[in-house]
């Protein structure tokens, strides 16, 4: 037992030691030089120990385990604490595990070489939950990249995950105002998300907390980070327990329309769109409640006559109002939402020399007309007929558009 309590004790010296202020906070860390010192005095000690110790029989395998988990990603992370040393390191732990299990550290959760996997992880996973706390994770950068390494490959390993245990450092992540951060928490949760569904939220409300996570960082103006957490957020609530399915999705939905409403970045705009065409496959008839949604898709129509902007948003916007139509057809009205058909036309004119895209805004008009009541119906067909007649000579094209429509509505 003495050797055990020695090699872990050895191990753990050789972990990146904690810094005395916040990566962010300055420049230079004395710590990533007294690190590389460490190496050398106690890395030799651990690897001599591995191999008089005979950890496939003792009870403790799990510890050491773990603690080269967390050892190995800690050398092979990347970052201004990596030295020429961390290499070499780790590829004699990787020789070492080789010679006692067959396996690297890479796929030490990944084999069947090793009998207890979910303990190792689970371990693994403790350890670096005790040390990342809210007020020290950000003093602790390589293991924070240790964690990032080991969740990254979560999908391949044989465990068992408990969401109370593993997000954590994730959400800690997510919550940071470094952008950086903000992105490795969203990355590593995404990963898990993955591997979790519904059976995981029986019990307890933790998707309360990651929800609410969420819901905060869809503000973030970051392209990268609302993809992301727009990623996440639909993992999430594919596998919310059915009592609180329909409210939450219908909460995100609204935050949504309400960020579309006032955003102004295009290609973030492209992103949201995305993520509300997904929404409403699983919300369904439940969108009718979000009267926001038709305002949000004429407005952007309306800014899809600029040619650069069309060919950014276009085609999202145009799947939104279909996907919509599919279900929620039987609460349109006519009157409310004149200006949606204008800008349906205004949008067919400068596309009428793009046979698919025209084709499907003369479908998507032609549905809508259908839905209206016959005098309305009519009144469109006499403004189609006129309109058509008018730009006859101007735009040929967008004029046969227009017959096309005015035939399909006798």
């Amino acid at each position: 037992m003495g050797s055990v309590s020695k090699v872990l004790e050895l191990l753990e010296s050789c972990y990146v030691p904690k810094l005395s202020r916040n990566l962010e906070e300055r420049e230079s860390h004395p710590e990533f030089q007294k690190w590389d010192l460490k190496l050398s005095e106690h890395f030799s000690g651990v690897l001599n120990l591995l191999t008089d110790l005979n950890v496939n029989e003792d009870s403790s395998q799990a510890s050491v385990l773990s603690s080269i988990l967390i050892l190995y990603s800690q050398l092979v992370s990347k970052g201004p604490w990596n030295t020429k040393q961390c290499d070499e390191c780790a590829k004699k732990l990787d020789c070492e595990m080789e010679l006692l299990y067959e396996t690297t550290c890479t796929n030490l959760l990944k084999t069947n070489k090793v009998k207890n996997t979910q303990e190792i992880f689970d371990k693994s996973i403790e350890i670096m939950h005790q040390k990342l706390s809210p007020d020290d994770f950000k003093k602790y950068p390589a293991l924070i990249e240790a964690y990032c390494l080991i969740i990254k490959d979560v999908k391949d390993y044989n465990v068992v995950l408990n969401p109370v245990s593993v997000l954590p450092v994730s959400i800690l992540l997510i919550e940071d105002y470094v952008i950086e951060n903000k992105l490795k928490g969203l990355k590593t949760c995404s990963s898990l998300m993955k591997c979790l569904s519904t059976e995981h939220f029986k019990e307890g409300n933790y998707y309360e907390v990651i929800y609410r996570v969420m819901k905060k960082t869809i503000l973030e103006r970051d392209l990268e980070v609302t993809k992301l957490v727009l990623e996440c957020l639909f993992d999430l609530l594919q596998i919310l327990p059915s009592q609180a399915k329909v409210s939450t999705v219908d909460n995100s939905l609204s935050v949504i329309l309400e960020q579309m409403y006032t955003e102004t970045n295009l290609y973030r705009k492209k992103a949201l769109f995305g993520f509300i065409n997904k929404i409403i496959h699983i919300h369904g008839i439940h969108c009718v409640k979000r009267t926001m949604f038709l305002t949000v898709i004429c407005d952007n129509l309306d800014i899809c006559s600029n040619s650069a902007v069309k060919e950014i948003l276009l085609s999202e916007v145009l799947e939104c109002l279909e996907n919509w139509i599919k279900y929620c057809w039987c609460v349109w009205k006519l009157a409310p939402n004149k200006k949606l058909m204008s800008a349906l036309i205004k949008i067919l004119y400068v596309s009428c020399k793009e046979d698919d895209v025209a084709a499907k805004i003369q479908n998507i008009f032609l549905t809508l007309c259908k839905l209206c009541t016959e005098d309305e119906q009519k009144e469109i067909y006499n403004n189609i007929k006129k309109s058509a007649l008018d730009v006859k000579n101007l735009n040929e094209k967008f004029a046969e558009r227009l017959g096309n429509i005015k035939d399909s509505l006798v």
